[in-house]
């Protein structure tokens, strides 16, 4: 479901990262090559979900679109 809930809209968290172990070296990072970049929208555990965004407007236009996809899909939010 949140992949199509997620798929029409840009904002998140972009994150660059490198997977050989190189983890704390700056250099390896800044290079261009062997880094993976990433759009971070959520963040799930178990059978929770957190939406991330850098600013209040863009977790705005996500928390719509999950509540759009919500109701769609015939689900509830529940705490």
């Amino acid at each position: 479901m949140l992949l199509s809930t997620f798929k029409a809209t840009d904002p998140g968290i972009q994150i660059s990262y490198n997977a050989d172990g190189g983890i704390f070296n700056q250099q390896r990072l800044n290079a261009k090559t062997k880094v993976t970049s990433a759009l971070v929208r959520d963040m799930l555990y178990a059978d929770d979900c957190a939406i991330v965004a850098h600013d209040e407007y863009d977790l705005q236009q996500l928390a719509d679109s999950l509540s759009a996809a919500i109701k769609h899909f015939g689900l509830t939010i529940g705490s």
